[in-house]
């Protein structure tokens, strides 16, 4: 897997978000399995309104990859 790979993944999947994707330092290249998480991770910006109130959260997302070779973000789903 290609680090490159990771953060154009988190700018399709993101693609409202002005942020740059805040990850985990990945080596250029690394390895990766099909259906388990990378050990990294990236942080997603989670905004809620209630009452008028605004709350901002930056949340983990583990990177992984599916069984069809799509990066991810979350909890891994089991491959079949």
């Amino acid at each position: 897997m290609r680090a490159e790979t990771v953060y154009a993944a988190y700018a399709w999947v993101h693609p409202e978000k002005d942020l740059a994707p805040r990850c985990d330092r990945m080596p250029e290249i690394f390895r990766a399995e099909a259906g388990k998480a990378t050990g990294y991770e990236c942080q997603v910006l989670l905004a809620d309104c209630s009452g008028g109130t605004w709350r901002l959260k930056w949340e983990n997302q583990p990177v992984w990859i599916s069984g069809e070779g799509r990066v991810e973000f979350g909890e891994p789903e089991p491959v079949s």
